[in-house]
């Protein structure tokens, strides 16, 4: 991620990339997978709540390149 994001969020320019609430989707999808197979994933379950505290602020549209604002 930073070599690939790391110069565009030096230079504060955010283009758009993965819309957030498509990001806070797949780490749903991978929180109930580690739920049907009993495996905690803690750090995705810190970023969903991070993710959903972002989307509440209505940003959604945004990508995961702007959260870094």
């Amino acid at each position: 991620m930073v070599n690939l994001k790391g110069s565009a969020i030096l230079e504060s320019n955010f283009p758009p990339n993965f819309p957030l609430r498509l990001a806070q989707k797949d780490l749903r999808l991978a929180l109930s997978l580690s739920e049907t197979v009993h495996q905690p994933i803690p750090v995705i379950a810190s970023a969903n709540e991070l993710y959903k505290v972002i989307i509440n602020t209505n940003i959604s549209n945004q990508t995961t390149t702007s959260s870094a604002q």
